[in-house]
């Protein structure tokens, strides 16, 4: 099994911080009990696939579907996808490869002509093909879907052949479309006093281009083809455009996440940028990220974290602290964790300890949002006295990889126990 906590995580939840009681049994905080439970294998036209439920409502966590969307969708398919990937590989556990393995015939089922991904499949199985964010357009959940299938191309690339071809031909007719965004390489554009590259997705999604990149490399990886090491430094190049302000001044140099604004929902610029800064050897793509993971992540920390926030003339305007959320923590977390393989500097490590203590009650309420005896996330913080107790696939899978990626690594892991025993250096 991966390396696990050596303690028995006990919760009592109180208004006021988590306690802990620390064991001697290897208990590890990664329970798939509750994704395992939104999995479902399905068959469609004679083909068999797996998805993932989109929601599970307090209190009996049935599976619970997006009211005029669907009852899946390939956005938290591709997220499952990649934890199942990533979990198997630390554990062996051949029940999430054989997970891994059905999300990703969902995927190919949901990609359409024109190498984009349709979102929603409905109650009954047929896919949404007109709902707005259904569409086979240049979007999160196509990014998403190729940034599943490139993690597994790698990975089944000289195990199985055959499978691994099938992902490389949906992957280079999926990559096709980066060509159009592309074309208006390298226009800018002023606006509210910040200078934006207008060729990432929406003109200015940097968020979104984080996924795309993410998406690359691992490919880039395996084929060495140059044309995908081009879109990942064109794309980074928009990325770190999008970044502002620096040690001393607002944001603190955050990217931007589109526009004049920030969410954290997403926020995986500084990861995209160390991966494959760290690739292409790239200094500029590596210092632009530790940037951000220096200053700007440790303003957040100093905020108990936020939610958004837009700047104008280089001042912070419209910040909001609600909802938090676990898709606001999870890119946090890898972009420290990233920066920590690359110098092993602790301090990185420490960085995402602290952020994953969020989970488990250091947080404005005094409440975990994660309980490792079922294994749900909640689906947010919405004020200091309000959790919403219904736990779907998105907060599950973005917990889940979290700490999956804070217990592989020995300081994190480490640290993550010092913070929940009081123990904080």
């Amino acid at each position: 099994m991966i390396c696990r906590f050596l303690l028995t995580i006990i919760l009592f939840v109180f208004s006021g911080p988590l306690m802990l009681i620390a064991g001697e049994t290897d208990t590890s905080l990664v329970n798939t009990s509750h994704l395992d439970h939104l999995f479902e294998k399905i068959t469609v036209d004679g083909k068999q696939m797996g998805i993932v439920h989109i929601y599970a409502d307090t209190p009996d966590y049935k599976w619970t579907d997006a009211p005029g969307e669907g009852a899946a969708c390939v956005d938290d398919a591709a997220r499952a996808a990649i934890f199942y990937l990533r979990y198997h590989s630390a554990t062996n556990d051949s029940l999430s490869l054989d997970k891994l393995k059905s999300l990703l015939d969902f995927l190919f089922f949901m990609q359409a002509d024109n190498g984009m991904f349709y979102n929603f499949i409905n109650p009954d199985h047929s896919i949404n093909k007109s709902g707005k964010n259904s569409l086979p357009v240049a979007d999160w959940w196509t990014w998403r879907a190729l940034w599943a299938m490139s993690e597994a191309y790698r990975y089944f690339y000289g195990k199985d052949e055959s499978f691994a071809s099938n992902l490389k031909t949906s992957l280079q007719k999926g990559f096709k479309p980066i060509d159009s965004l592309l074309k208006n390489y390298p226009k800018t554009v002023f606006l509210k006093g910040l200078k934006l590259p207008t060729w990432l997705p929406n003109q200015y999604a940097s968020d979104q281009a984080a996924v795309m990149v993410m998406a690359l490399v691992p490919f880039y990886e395996i084929t060495k083809d140059t044309l995908y090491s081009h879109y990942i430094r064109l794309l980074s190049q928009g990325i770190i455009i999008m970044q502002a302000g620096d040690s001393l001044n607002f944001p603190f140099g955050a990217h931007l996440s589109w526009e004049n604004s920030w969410h954290a929902w997403g926020a995986n610029q500084s990861e995209a940028l160390l991966k494959g800064g760290m690739l292409l050897k790239d200094d500029t793509m590596i210092k632009s990220a530790l940037k951000e993971v220096d200053y700007f992540y440790s303003y957040l920390k100093k905020e108990n974290y936020i939610n958004e926030f837009s700047v104008i003339d280089g001042k912070e305007e419209k910040s909001l602290k609600f909802p938090q959320i676990a898709y606001g923590f999870n890119p946090l977390i890898s972009a420290c964790l990233e920066a920590y393989k690359l110098h092993s500097d602790t301090k990185y490590a420490e960085k995402a300890a602290d952020m994953g203590a969020w989970f488990f009650g250091k947080n404005d309420a005094g409440k975990p949002l994660y309980d490792p005896k079922t294994g749900r996330c909640y689906d947010g913080l919405n004020s200091p006295e309000t959790i919403n107790l219904s736990s779907g696939a998105e907060s599950t899978i973005e917990a889940l990889m979290a700490l999956l990626e804070i217990e592989q690594n020995q300081v994190s892991r480490q640290e993550l126990q010092n913070v929940l025993q009081g123990r904080q250096k």
